[in-house]
Order: C-alpha cells, then structure tokens, then sequence
C-alpha cells in the first residue's frame, strides 16, 4: 500500500470523506464531488482511486459527511508576518490557551505555499466556508483596492488538500507537510469552543469598518 493510499484510508477510518484530488494545480478534486457531500466513498473506492501513480493528491470534504470536520486556515502571508506567535500569544492572555494547543496539536500541515492548516470535529453543526482575518491589500493593475484574506474556514461543503499531496495538486509543485498530530489525532472541539477560535482569529481582521477614520495622508 502506498503512502497515498495508506493515509486515504487513515482518513477514511477518521470518519473523513476523502476524495482524490486534481493533478492540474487547481486543487480542486479530481473527480465530480456533489454526489459525496452527503456519501462518503467506500474503502474499496479508495483503494482503486489511490492505486500506485493514478494520483498524485488527496482531500477531504468538510461539513457534516466528515462528522462536522472544519479546517481554520493561515494563509501564507499571514504565517509570513508572525501570526501564529500572536495568536498563541493573545490565546494565552484571553484563557484560551490550551484550546489553542490542544487544536494546533491534534492535525496541523503547512501547505506548499507557507500557510497552515488546522483539521478539527465540532460537536455540533458547521457553518460554511468563513473568512476570519483580512486586511487591506495593494492596488490591483486599475488602481483598485484588494483585500488579502489572512484566515478562514472551511466548513459545510467545503473542500481542502491535504498531507501528503504534492507536485502537480499544488501550481508551485510543492507538497503539504504533515507537522504535529495526524488522522487518528484530530480534536472535536465544542461549537462553544469553535467560537471561541473563530473569535480569537477575528481579533486580527485589519479591514477598516464604517465609521473608522480615514488614513491619515502620508507626511
């Protein structure tokens, strides 16, 4: 059984709906996915999808068909800027430091593109894909604004690659890397408590609400 193979049913034994994934830098699945929202495959797909060299990834879809699994995202930039050292860091000062551990230590993988990803189970409903943490981002090539996503979900109906993906799943070639905890050590965390996380990550959106004052011109 190859390593592919071998974690597919891994995650499958976790309760986890996986699904090949796309050999095309898309990172999207590799085969039409509606049908498993609500159905996960059996083990005998997952043994004949992830034979040796048919594919080069895996995922898995979030929501209630993976028993209320959510994903909570870093996105490279932001693991870029020092986040994780100041969430743990706020974690700690708000009483929500061993839930932060105990999350970070049950499945973490950084991605090809320097992010992380967090894999935990909700001991209740999942709400769908939810941006957490943005901030302004530079002019795009006509002068607009952008906005830079620093942390989000994934939930109901969502969809992420996962270890140990890599080469042509990801544009760069790059591989996801599994870093602490694994399939059989993904937490379930109270909705309490996944609101507590999505609060947490809340604290560093850096997008100006209405009413803030304009930008003080440069000097």
């Amino acid at each position: 059984m190859n390593n592919l193979q071998q974690t597919a049913h891994q995650l499958h034994d976790a309760g986890l709906c996986v699904l090949p994934a796309a050999a095309n830098g898309t990172k999207r699945p590799a085969i039409p996915w509606k049908h498993f929202q609500t159905e996960r495959p059996t083990p005998e797909q997952l043994t004949a999808w992830f034979q040796d060299g048919t594919h080069h990834g895996l995922g898995v879809i979030t929501g209630a068909v993976s028993g209320n699994l959510e994903m909570l995202e870093l996105e490279g930039r932001a693991v870029h800027a020092g986040m994780p050292a100041e969430i743990t860091a706020l974690a700690d000062a708000s009483g929500l430091g061993d839930l932060w551990r105990r999350v970070t230590a049950g499945y973490l993988e950084f991605t090809p593109s320097g992010g992380i990803h967090l894999l935990y189970k909700v001991d209740g409903p999942v709400a769908g894909n939810t941006k957490l943490a943005r901030r302004p981002g530079p002019a795009d090539e006509h002068g607009r604004p952008t906005i830079e996503v620093l942390a989000e979900t994934r939930g109901e109906g969502g969809w992420v690659v996962v270890h140990p993906s890599a080469g042509p799943v990801h544009p760069s070639g790059g591989a996801w890397t599994l870093v602490a905890g694994g399939p059989t050590t993904i937490t379930t965390v109270t909705a309490d408590e996944r609101d507590a996380l999505h609060h947490l990550l809340g604290a560093f959106d850096r997008m100006p609400h209405p009413g803030d004052p304009p930008p003080a011109p440069p000097a």
